[in-house]
């Protein structure tokens, strides 16, 4: 039998991280009358948030989530998951805004509140020496940015950095990392898989 390729091997690791972050942060629930351990809400929004593919895109279940569920669940636990990429959640609300418009108090005041005062601060005083993050949305779509135009490829360098430190041996990824980065494996590791999209149901939430 040969030995497991390094992309099957990085990908193993990649998904025990994920069973390893599952486990502990799930929670209790029904799903068709039955028991069954679910994704907390914000962290279901979370893992989605990078979901952003021209194959995939996961906008309408953030919507559906938040929807469904009134938007009661902990919304600072998700904009500490979110950390530095809260402009990717905020694109999300917008969404949901334009989506929902009646129901945009399902999102709280203060969240509104927050993200549209941070954002009026980036517009008045732009960060001229901020990275190019288009591959952080599609490093497909976004492709020519980097090959063409010279942008650097955040999302590569991201990823190396997270899978090796310099001069050490490869390592997993610790369940405990910041979930926005480490998404960004698990969306590359399904891009690299055979993978059917699962309808998602209400019971979900």
């Amino acid at each position: 039998m040969s030995a497991p390729s390094k992309r099957s091997r990085r990908v193993t690791k990649i998904l025990e991280a994920v069973r390893l972050f599952w486990r502990k942060h799930r929670t209790g629930g029904k799903v068709f009358a039955s028991r069954a351990a679910c994704w907390r809400r914000n962290n279901l929004i979370a893992s989605k948030i990078f979901v952003t593919r021209r194959e995939r895109f996961d906008g309408a279940d953030i919507c559906h989530v938040i929807y469904g569920t009134k938007g009661k669940f902990d919304w600072q636990r998700l904009m500490s998951l979110i950390g530095d990429h809260w402009e990717m959640l905020f694109w999300s609300l917008v969404l949901y805004h334009y989506v929902y418009p009646a129901n945009s108090d399902y999102v709280p005041a203060e969240i509104w509140i927050e993200l549209a005062q941070r954002f009026s601060i980036e517009l008045a005083h732009p960060n001229k020496g901020a990275d190019f993050r288009g591959s952080l949305i599609d490093d497909k779509m976004f492709a020519i940015d980097v090959a063409e135009w010279g942008k650097r490829n955040i999302w590569r360098n991201t990823g190396r950095k997270r899978i090796r430190s310099k001069g050490r041996k490869k390592r997993r990824p610790e369940p405990t990392e910041t979930f926005p980065a480490f998404a960004q494996h698990f969306v590359k590791a399904h891009e690299n898989c055979s993978y059917s999209r699962p309808t998602f149901h209400a019971a979900e939430l």
